[in-house]
């Protein structure tokens, strides 16, 4: 992605914009929108063919992920303070003494 101009903030509409103006503007003309689809997903298609055969290292990810697999889980702030709560919560009742009814 290219760095967006602060000077102009209506730019980064643009790309969800301009798809729409070129179907108004090729409306009537069938061809020129037609080729405007055609390049637009063969230019789509070849990105995404680089991006995976050569951006993408596959056998690093899968390394990666067999690497965290093997890992043991580790525990996040919010579980580690609930189990605290639950000790605590389990300390009081063991300390409260229980009521009888009559």
């Amino acid at each position: 992605m290219t760095p967006q101009d602060p000077n102009n903030p209506m730019m980064k509409y643009l790309p969800f914009i301009f798809p729409f103006m070129l179907l108004g503007v090729f409306n009537k003309m069938a061809a020129a929108l037609t080729c405007y689809y055609f390049f637009s997903n063969m230019i789509s298609i070849a990105q995404q063919f680089i991006i995976q055969k050569y951006i993408i290292d596959e056998k690093a990810i899968h390394a990666k992920l067999q690497e965290n697999k093997n890992k043991p889980p580790t525990q996040s702030k919010w579980q580690a303070k609930l189990e605290e709560m639950q000790k605590a919560q389990t300390e009081r009742m063991k300390q409260q003494p229980v009521k009888k009814k009559k």
